[in-house]
């Protein structure tokens, strides 16, 4: 299985939507920015939902500097990128509280 989230409480954009994958990470050093997407996961049929639930989150600026610098420089072998980064997304709030689980891919 690959690396999902199981949040604690729903997101707010669907009140059922708690498992969400990672669908997107995009780095843009020339604009500065990194956005990061989640969509609704089903971890029974192993598969994005489909017509699923996704939000987006954007870092700009220093903030995404700070952050493109840290994932540049992380030792990836305790951690994966994912994990990192959905460890960021609850530690600056995007995403609740909840429990990373799954095999980096």
């Amino acid at each position: 299985m690959p690396e999902i989230i199981t949040l604690d409480e729903a997101i707010q954009v669907d009140p059922g939507a708690t498992v969400l994958r990672t669908s997107l990470m995009h780095v843009d050093r020339l604009s500065g920015q990194i956005i990061v997407g989640l969509t609704e996961w089903d971890d029974t049929e192993e598969e994005f939902v489909t017509g699923g639930k996704t939000i987006s989150h954007t870092y700009s600026g220093a903030t995404a500097e700070s952050l493109i610098n840290t994932l540049n420089t992380t030792d990836y072998s305790t951690t994966s990128l994912t994990k990192t980064v959905l460890l960021q997304l609850q530690t600056d709030g995007v995403l609740g509280t909840g429990t990373i689980s799954g095999d980096p891919e």
